[in-house]
């Protein structure tokens, strides 16, 4: 009753804040949509276990991870995994917790927890220094995503934690407080094995389609294409370009809006499509271009779901950016989709091709202008089918997924 009552009175005060500030229902969409989607998805999953090693699997990643922390990335995420299954059964958890039996070293459970964890004094700090900069209840940032564990007062070594989802968070999107500050190299690795991983997926999901990675084209000056193209009875017909490009906190809470500078990666991302389709229709590249043909760009985070201002703001940066070449006409101007990937994800593991399709173009209708691709599904008008989860090498890939699995199945934990 007393959180019930709490969550109750929380409520009251945003909404006196949304009366006070003023605030255009319009607007608050986006912030709507980046605080409780990731929510409804969950942060614990196969494909997103999947796309988080294959993305900070890279030699890069891993010499800057082992020298920074000493660990793995499957050393932290299986850490991570011990310490979120134990706080399925216990309100607390001791950082001695025995776990050699089920092929988790010690030293590596210590590193792994006291990274996810921190003294109740330094979260009551940290927190308050986060906080004090912004003005509404709802939109300040949570030491929790960094921290999602706190070492009790009256004894360092009992761990409790609030939400124990944040702890897979922590462990998945997560990783990128642990590679931030790793410089340019292991930067531009994540983001071409983002696009790795997008390219995967499609060509598992639709294993009939010709789908082709970037490759680079042109006689003298070599250029490079967008990072997928699906091709169909000879011609592209798809042209998709991945952005790994990660919302900073005030990207998807701040009251102004579009100040990131992601949306101009994202605007130069359309133009990469546009140009490319102008490269085809002037006999550049080797390929012909379909006449309905469309583009799309695939995002890591939520940067323009259902909010049709982001979605117009970008492409009026990405016509301003044509004066760069004037060669692209009209025709070149391909239809654009944006999604972030998980709605991809749900997308290509839930139909099948000519569907897939379909959806696509449901989605640039004016009937569907802005909804979610699984929104699309829903709807009741499309064949929405059960197929095969396309990483069948998720043991592979996540090698502590493939160590638990053993365990379940002998019945017994193996060291």
């Amino acid at each position: 009753m007393a959180l019930a009552h709490i969550v109750n009175i929380l409520r009251d005060l945003e909404n006196e804040e949304y009366s006070y500030f003023g605030h255009d229902i319009y607007y608050e969409i986006r912030r709507v949509v980046n605080r409780q989607f990731e929510w409804q998805r969950g942060f614990f999953n196969k494909a997103l276990s999947y796309r988080t090693a294959l993305m900070y699997g890279g030699p890069e990643c891993a010499d800057f991870l082992q020298r920074s922390l000493g660990l793995t990335l499957d050393e932290i995420s299986y850490g991570a995994f011990a310490l979120w299954a134990a706080f399925q059964n216990f309100a607390q958890v001791d950082r001695r917790l025995p776990t050699e039996h089920v092929g988790l070293p010690h030293h590596v459970r210590d590193i792994v927890f006291d990274l996810f964890s921190a003294d109740l004094k330094q979260v009551r700090s940290e927190a308050t220094n986060q906080r004090q900069h912004y003005r509404t209840t709802a939109y300040r940032p949570s030491i929790l995503r960094k921290f999602p564990c706190i070492r009790r007062s009256d004894n360092d070594q009992l761990l409790v934690c609030p939400l124990p989802q944040l702890i897979m968070a922590r462990a998945t999107t997560g990783i990128f407080y642990d590679v931030i500050g790793a410089g340019g190299r292991v930067r531009n690795e994540v983001g071409h094995r983002f696009e790795r991983y997008c390219l995967i997926l499609l060509q598992r999901c639709f294993p009939e389609l010709f789908i082709e990675p970037e490759f680079a084209y042109g006689a003298r000056q070599k250029q490079d294409s967008p990072d997928i193209l699906i091709s169909h009875d000879g011609m592209v017909s798809h042209v998709y370009e991945c952005k790994a490009v990660r919302m900073a906190f005030a990207d998807r809470f701040a009251e102004a809006e579009f100040v990131g500078r992601g949306y101009d990666e994202i605007a130069k991302a359309v133009l990469q499509i546009w140009r490319f389709a102008s490269h085809c229709r002037r006999g550049l590249t080797g390929r012909d271009i379909s006449p309905d043909a469309m583009g799309m760009v695939i995002l890591l985070d939520s940067w323009m779901t259902m909010v049709l201002k982001a979605r117009e703001e970008v492409l009026a940066r990405a016509e301003r950016l044509i004066v760069e070449d004037p060669n692209i006409c009209e025709a070149d101007r391909l239809p654009i989709l944006f999604t972030e990937i998980g709605d991809l994800e749900n997308l290509a593991m839930s139909v099948r091709y000519p569907t897939y399709v379909d959806v696509l173009r449901k989605a640039l209708t004016k009937d569907f202008d802005g909804w979610l691709f699984s929104s699309i599904l829903k709807s009741g008008d499309v064949e929405n089918v059960q197929k095969d989860f396309p990483f069948d090498d998720l043991p592979d890939v996540v090698p502590w997924w493939g160590r638990v699995s053993r365990m379940k199945g002998s019945g017994r934990p193996r060291g």
